[in-house]
């Protein structure tokens, strides 16, 4: 969460909620349920939903990143966030045999509500639903699977 327009620097960022990173390099990334997601590629349509997911709140990337060596240790936090992707307008297949990459995508409408509150009280909450500039859902397979 940054206040204002992102700054190069991160000067104004306040939140950082992510899970870390772990000893396998793999970071900003966590598991949820199969049924925090459902899809319809047919349609264009998906909608992924979380309620109190269990994060840390790194307050920047930069801090995030050096495992709270910049400005101090994470606090644990939790988020919710709801997504829905619907009314597509286009469809398109990828294949590029080269990089072994191929996939299947609908350009669609994407709206986002979210919340997160840490342990120090600290909690937010989106005003309003969020609409998107860009989505896109769709299959792709890559490397040795394409």
């Amino acid at each position: 969460m940054f206040t204002g327009a992102v700054a190069p620097d991160f000067s104004n960022q306040v939140r950082d909620f992510d899970p870390g990173i772990r000893k396998s390099g793999l970071f900003w990334t966590i598991a949820l349920s199969s049924d925090a997601v459902s899809v319809n590629l047919d349609k264009g349509k998906a909608h992924y939903h979380a309620d109190n997911v269990e994060l840390e709140d790194y307050f920047n990337i930069p801090n995030a990143l050096s495992d709270g060596q910049i400005t101090g240790p994470p606090v644990a936090a939790t988020v919710s966030f709801d997504v829905h992707w619907k009314n597509p307008t286009d469809h398109y297949n990828i294949k590029e045999s080269t990089q072994g990459f191929r996939g299947s995508f609908w350009v669609t409408d994407a709206t986002i509500t979210w919340s997160g509150q840490n342990d120090n009280g600290d909690a937010f909450q989106s005003t309003a639903v969020t609409a998107v500039n860009f989505a896109a859902i769709g299959h792709e397979r890559n490397g040795k699977f394409a």
